[in-house]
């Protein structure tokens, strides 16, 4: 499996920067690796604060060792994220001002622009370094973990303003950051339910709920919008009702809610090889709804945007996959010891 890992990041990481160099553009390539890179940050980031609600709740349904190594990839999800600092005017249009203001010579407001925008993300993906370091390492008990859980998700949700909902600047509702956030937090218990022992301990039920639950979060938006006749926030919604994208989410809303379904009316879908293709449903499922939500932003899009999404995700997942495995068997040595 490692081998296999490693193959197909370095085959399709290799052929992400090929198509990108000779044919994508400047644009096409970010758009895409930003897709991967957020994506495959719900994983890590996720097990983070899977890890931190084990402490604060003192139980043990779900093993430490394979949250703490979810939590340990945090280094390479983050590393990621380097290339998109550079042009990023180019992603999020907020960070630039605007033709008028900039005839003026005015720019955005100092706590919009490029430079602060770099500082907040800095700081955040330190303050989730440092966490995830403490809550793997360091001594922690129940009200150091509770005070870790709410940074964390702090910085998550104004992560998600700066970088996703910065995508489109006159665009917003308050529960799109929550949404988006657990959309992508929801890939570390799928990352576990694709274990070998997924269906020993309690958490492959709950991540059936969290699918739910997100679907949940997905119409209440859209019926909040809708019924609430706000022309400035349907645009964001008929961005996408628009050709390949509408086919996009409906797909991954029939896997997600397809799988979380199952999961809870038939628990015996949730031992042996059966969780194994339940947690591949609910994967695919949130990668479809992630750029579903993402790409429409950049509309109209270069074809070549589409293969070089596939193969961000293939070339990073494979390289954080192997990764995760590493630290998985470096986890469970230690408590054997």
């Amino acid at each position: 499996m490692r081998l296999l890992l490693l193959a197909l990041g370095l085959i399709a990481g290799g052929a992400f920067v090929f198509l990108a160099w000779h044919a994508g553009g400047e644009t096409a390539w970010r758009q895409a690796w930003l897709v991967a890179v957020l994506f495959w940050l719900g994983p890590a980031l996720g097990g983070l604060l899977l890890l931190l609600i084990r402490r604060v709740s003192g139980g043990t349904w779900v093993p430490a060792a394979p949250l703490a190594a979810l939590a340990a990839t945090l280094p390479l999800s983050l590393l990621a994220f380097v290339p998109l600092g550079f042009g990023l005017v180019v992603l999020l249009p907020s960070v630039a001002p605007s033709a008028h203001g900039a005839s003026l010579g005015l720019g955005p407001a100092p706590w919009v622009g490029l430079p602060a925008l770099l500082a907040r993300t800095g700081v955040i993906f330190l303050l989730w370094l440092a966490l995830a370091w403490w809550a793997i390492r360091g001594p922690m008990g129940r009200g150091g973990a509770a005070l870790a859980l709410l940074l964390a998700l702090v910085g998550l949700i104004l992560f998600v303003v700066d970088w996703v909902l910065g995508l489109t600047p006159r665009w917003s509702t308050q529960v799109f950051p929550m949404l988006f956030a657990v959309a992508i937090a929801l890939a570390a218990p799928t990352v576990l339910a694709l274990g070998p022992r997924a269906g020993g301990h309690g958490l492959v039920p709950w991540l059936c709920a969290g699918a739910l639950f997100l679907l949940y979060l997905l119409f209440v938006q859209y019926l909040v919008v809708w019924t609430g006749n706000l022309p400035d926030q349907v645009t964001w919604y008929l961005a996408r009702r628009q050709a390949p994208w509408s086919h996009i989410g409906t797909a991954g809303f029939c896997l997600l809610g397809a799988g979380g379904a199952a999961g809870l009316l038939w628990p015996r879908l949730l031992g042996g090889k059966a969780v194994w293709l339940l947690g591949w449903s609910l994967l695919i499922g949130e990668l479809l709804v992630v750029t579903w939500m993402l790409l429409p932003d950049f509309a109209p899009l270069s074809p070549h945007v589409y293969g070089l999404t596939a193969l961000a995700v293939l070339s990073l997942g494979g390289l954080w996959g192997l990764l995760y495995l590493n630290l998985g068997g470096l986890r469970a040595r230690g408590e054997a010891v």
